[in-house]
């Protein structure tokens, strides 16, 4: 689920950076939008840097061969939970109102993404724990590909 997490993440950066460098023609960008499009092009970069050479290898690579470029992605996710909610609201709102509405909505975001991240763990911890499940409830859990 973090993997899925991260991906999402990573693509829809592109958009957002994309369509805030391309609207800096018509105003100035935001201390706020500025520091989102910098520490964005820095995750990225970091995510790449340490996927590539994996990519470039011929032999078997294993999980843990991915877990510094996952250190990048879930702090890119943190970053769109944090700046999304401040860029659809600032449209509409300004100022002290503005920061009030994204902190709240930021933190809606975060808490249903925990959820989900607990209800992931709750649901797969058998596996990783080696609990017994009947061949029905195992028959459930597994993921079709």
């Amino acid at each position: 689920h973090i993997c899925y997490a991260i991906l999402i993440g990573f693509v829809s950066f592109f958009p957002i950076a994309f369509t805030i460098i391309r609207n800096r023609v018509s105003r100035k960008l935001s201390d706020r939008e500025i520091h989102f499009l910098k520490v964005g092009f820095m995750l990225f970069l970091g995510w790449i840097a340490n996927l590539f050479p994996y990519a470039m290898v011929a032999r078997t690579t294993y999980s843990y061969h991915y877990l510094p470029g996952q250190f990048f992605g879930m702090i890119m996710v943190c970053l769109l939970l944090d700046f999304v909610p401040y860029l659809f609201l600032s449209n509409r709102y300004k100022g002290d109102q503005l920061e009030r509405l994204a902190k709240k909505l930021s933190t809606l975001l975060i808490i249903i993404a925990m959820g989900f991240t607990f209800w992931g763990y709750f649901r797969y911890s058998i596996f990783a724990y080696g609990f017994g499940v009947s061949k029905s409830q195992y028959d459930l859990l597994k993921w079709a590909v």
